[in-house]
């Protein structure tokens, strides 16, 4: 898995990617429907303690979306 460098990313968005990048290889392995907001790991990721939920939510799923899609299409 390859996450694509723009500068350095944070910690949140490098594991959402890599979350995202291995859903999207197990749904597409498995057959499933390109869905990558209908997944657990999207929905209940574990925020940091001492982090603002909202932007670990928007970070970590901006980021977990981009994985996956690339995963899902072989990028």
């Amino acid at each position: 898995m390859a996450y694509p460098e723009n500068g350095t990313p944070n910690m949140v968005a490098r594991q959402g990617y890599a979350a995202g990048f291995n859903q999207g290889q197990a749904d597409v392995s498995r057959g499933q429907a390109f869905r990558p907001t209908e997944n657990k790991a999207y929905a209940h990721a574990k925020i940091p303690k001492g982090m603002d939920k909202d932007q670990f939510k928007t970070e970590f799923r901006e980021s977990f979306v981009k994985g996956y899609t690339n995963a899902y299409k072989g990028q």
